[in-house]
């Protein structure tokens, strides 16, 4: 079974939850991590410096490029799971998941601080409660065949045979 993970970049625990699940046999994306725990506040940075507006920023290619490089990991997916309590573009991201028959799945260590009933609007949302109860629901569920996304650039190889 195919998971996307999703969390906070600020959260080394996000990816600990990757690799349990990855030692539990499944196949788990999580690589957006790689650009750092301050992305998102490097990205806003450097349009705010130029000029820019969120509004702005929201229609430049690279926010573009942004969200269809996770929007293609989440449509590959067959889970989505959230390591909660995570801001609204996880909510986001669960609730597109949940519109493309993806199973959302919120992970919570314990009860967070804030409450939020909105949640509720993601359907067939699960909430568990650590590793066990995340491995068991995984393990309840039968993966959907999607492709993965196709790499943007080709190698030097096989783009000269």
């Amino acid at each position: 079974m195919k998971i996307y993970t999703v969390g906070s970049l600020r959260r080394p625990e996000v990816e600990d939850l990757s690799n349990a699940m990855r030692q539990w046999g499944y196949e788990v994306f999580d690589e957006w991590r790689a650009a750092g725990p301050r992305a998102d506040d490097e990205w806003r940075d450097y349009f705010k410096r130029n000029g820019m507006t969120f509004r702005d920023a929201l229609r430049s290619p690279f926010v573009h490029h942004i969200l269809d490089f996770d929007k293609s990991w989440i449509d590959w997916a067959d889970v989505v799971v959230v390591y909660g309590p995570a801001g609204l573009s996880s909510a986001v991201e669960m609730f597109y998941a949940s519109t493309q028959g993806k199973t959302p799945v919120l992970y919570l260590d314990a009860d967070p601080e804030r409450w939020d009933a909105m949640l509720l609007l993601i359907p067939d949302m699960q909430v568990v409660y650590g590793h066990e109860e995340l491995e068991n629901v995984l393990s309840q569920l039968s993966p959907i065949s999607t492709p993965a996304p196709s790499a943007p650039l080709e190698s030097s190889e096989s783009a000269s045979t």
